[in-house]
């Protein structure tokens, strides 16, 4: 996957800021890791068994990171050591509903 083809949301532009993570760092992600499809979304997830031999100094620090697609929109980016265990736990299709709601809202029951 190809990072110039993707747009970041403010979110996920917060969010890697926080996290102290690049978008040389998401590119690094697309480029290596592998994808998962749940929930409506791609996640790229780096794994230690992606990294190809000579980069590991380069790319080990970023084991466990994940880029979170949709639609061409990178929504977030963050790092779990186990990923991949929790990306397959998602459910394969979004619901499309609001599972929650906040304190004060005036749809809240």
């Amino acid at each position: 996957m190809n990072i110039n083809k993707l747009k970041i949301s403010h979110h996920a532009e917060r969010r890697m800021a926080q996290r102290n993570i690049d978008i040389g760092d998401v590119a690094l992600v697309l480029t290596f890791g592998r994808g998962f499809h749940r929930a409506g979304a791609e996640f790229q997830v780096l794994l230690r068994r992606d990294i190809p031999q000579g980069l590991e100094k380069t790319l080990e620090p970023l084991v466990g990171t994940v880029v979170v697609i949709e639609d061409g929109l990178v929504l977030t980016v963050y790092t779990n050591v186990n990923a991949p265990k929790a990306i397959k736990r998602k459910p394969k299709r979004s619901a499309g509903q609001v599972h929650w709601r906040a304190a004060g809202d005036p749809l809240a029951a």
